[in-house]
C-alpha cells in the first residue's frame, strides 16, 4: 500500500511538473517533498533530486546481527533532467517483498 501511495505521488509529480526547465528548480523540488512526505536531497552538479525511503517494516537478520536499513532494504526514487531529449527523468528503485512486485508494476502501468 505505502509502494502504491509512492508511485502515484511519483506519477502525480511528474504529471504537475512536466516537463521540467533545463534544471529541476525549487518549486519543483518543494512539490515533490509535499506529495512524497520526505525531504529530498538535490545535488547541483548532476541536476538530480532524490528522496529514500527506508523499508522500516523489514527486520533482516545475519546471524545473530539485524542489518540496518541502509544496507540494501531501502527504496528511492530520483528525477532529473534529460540533456538529450528536454523533460525529465523518473528512476526508481523499490525494495519489495515477492507478492508487492505485481502490484507495483500494475501501478506504473495503469500510471505510465
Amino acid at each position: 500500500m505505502k509502494v502504491r501511495c509512492l508511485l502515484e505521488g511519483l506519477g502525480l509529480f511528474l504529471y504537475l511538473c512536466f516537463p521540467l526547465s533545463a534544471t529541476v528548480s525549487d518549486s519543483d523540488r518543494h512539490t515533490m517533498d509535499m506529495i512524497l512526505g520526505t525531504a529530498g536531497v538535490y545535488t547541483p552538479s548532476e541536476d538530480n533530486y532524490r528522496a529514500t525511503f527506508p523499508r522500516l517494516d523489514i527486520k533482516v537478520a545475519v546471524g545473530n546481527e539485524v542489518l540496518s536499513t541502509f544496507l540494501g532494504l531501502t527504496s528511492w526514487a530520483a528525477v532529473t533532467s534529460d540533456p538529450h531529449h528536454g523533460g525529465a527523468l523518473l528512476l526508481a528503485e523499490f525494495a519489495l517483498f515477492e507478492d508487492e512486485v505485481n502490484p507495483v508494476i500494475s501501478v506504473a502501468l495503469e500510471n505510465q
